[in-house]
């Protein structure tokens, strides 16, 4: 009984790691926050569009990806892409983050401030309503 007890705990854990692995990473956050438009060009390709913003140059990429420079470096991060990930904290790690459970969550958005997130001042995950996600919008640095 205790071995099968061992076996589900331990496929249990390997469940996340088999759906949301590496081979899913959409992008990973933490190589591109904080990055000029020059290196980003490098690991995305060059932006689809730009467009002036009230805090800096906005970016699009491929696979839907938005980027705001704020000081000249990637600061708001939002992939507008999330594939079919699941509603849960999970799915942090298409995006490069370890899953932790959520500052505040309700049926809106599920938010990780950077008490709970090392190196990223906010991360929002939002629901397109049928438990899947919609959006991630990630503010690295700046409020």
């Amino acid at each position: 009984m205790n071995r099968i007890i061992i076996a589900l705990f331990i496929f249990l854990l390997l469940i996340p790691n088999y759906l949301f692995g590496a081979d899913n990473l959409i992008i990973d956050i933490y190589k591109i926050a904080g990055k000029t438009e020059l290196q980003i060009s490098e690991i995305l390709g060059n932006p689809i569009t730009t467009e002036k913003t009230k805090q800096g140059p906005m970016c699009r990429y491929k696979n839907e990806i938005e980027i705001v420079f704020i000081k000249n470096q990637a600061d708001w991060i939002t992939v507008n892409n999330m594939g079919d990930a699941l509603w849960n904290q999970t799915a942090l790690t298409l995006l490069g983050i370890k899953p932790v459970k959520p500052s505040f969550s309700n049926e809106n958005t599920m938010n990780w401030d950077n008490f709970y997130i090392p190196n990223l001042r906010e991360v929002m995950l939002a629901p397109k309503g049928n438990g899947k996600i919609s959006y991630a919008y990630i503010k690295a640095f700046t409020k």
